[in-house]
Formats: structure tokens, C-alpha cells, sequence
């Protein structure tokens, strides 16, 4: 779409193939009431026979709840989710550097493009590129984008 459209003069050639990408969104939106929750989600929130059945249905028509594929995925996506749930930071732990050696803060700061190093001036075109990192994330132009 995006080169049909580059031939096009005016502001149409790219207004309308970012335009375009809501139709996809619009259909999402009104779908996703008749999607059924994730089986991690139901598993980990305690609705494990919800859960189950899901996972049930995911690999077909023949299998049961009993079966042994489906009770090897509960296990793991439960033995998965105490693992998370024991791990897991807070986002206080986060903010303050104290999430021992995974360098977890560095790598927030890197993806919101906040660049520090000394000696570095910030130029307004660094500034720029991090303004725009920052707001591609915060309006969600990538998942409809990608």
C-alpha cells in the first residue's frame, strides 16, 4: 500500500496508508470480547479447570483433559508461573537498581532511548531521537505498524 501510494501527490501518500492500519485495529477491537482468556491467564489466576479446558481444546477434538500432553502443559505453565511469581521484582526493586546482575535498569534506559555517558553532551538531535523512542511506545504505533 505504502508504495501504490508513494506515487501519489499531496499528503494522501502517507496519510492514508497509516490511516488505513485503524481497519485492522476497529477489527481487533470488536473481536476480542468473543476470545477466550489464555490458558497461562486462567492457570495463574487460580481458574485452573478453565484453564485445563482451553488447553484441551487448543490440540483438538480427541483430546481430554486427562490426557497426559495436556497435563504435562498445566504442569509446566504452573511450575513456570511460581517461578515468576517467586522471581519477580518489584517495580520499586526496578526503579532503584536492585535487581542484581541483570542490569535490568540499563536496559529500561536503553529502550526508552535515555542515553548516558560522560562526557556526552545532549545535542538536541539526541534528544529528539529519544523523545521519538519514547512516544513511539507510549502511543502503540508499533503494533499497528508491525
Amino acid at each position: 500500500m505504502t508504495y501504490g501510494f508513494s506515487f501519489a501527490s499531496g499528503s494522501i501518500s502517507w496519510r492514508f496508508p497509516i490511516a488505513f492500519q485503524l481497519v485492522f485495529s476497529f477489527i481487533l477491537i470488536s473481536t476480542v470480547p468473543w476470545l477466550p482468556e489464555s490458558p497461562r491467564w486462567l492457570l495463574a489466576h487460580g481458574r485452573h479447570e478453565e484453564g485445563i479446558a482451553i488447553l484441551a481444546a487448543l490440540e483438538g477434538p480427541n483430546v481430554t483433559i486427562k490426557d497426559e500432553i495436556i497435563v504435562n502443559q498445566r504442569d509446566e505453565i504452573l511450575d513456570a508461573v511460581r517461578i515468576e511469581q517467586e522471581n519477580a521484582p518489584t517495580w520499586q526493586e526496578i526503579l532503584k537498581g536492585k535487581t542484581g546482575d541483570t542490569s535490568m535498569i540499563k536496559r529500561l534506559a536503553l529502550g526508552a532511548g535515555i542515553f548516558v555517558h560522560y562526557g556526552l553532551q545532549c545535542t538536541s538531535q539526541l534528544t529528539s531521537y529519544s523523545g521519538t523512542q519514547w512516544m513511539q511506545q507510549l502511543v502503540g504505533i508499533n503494533v499497528t505498524s508491525y
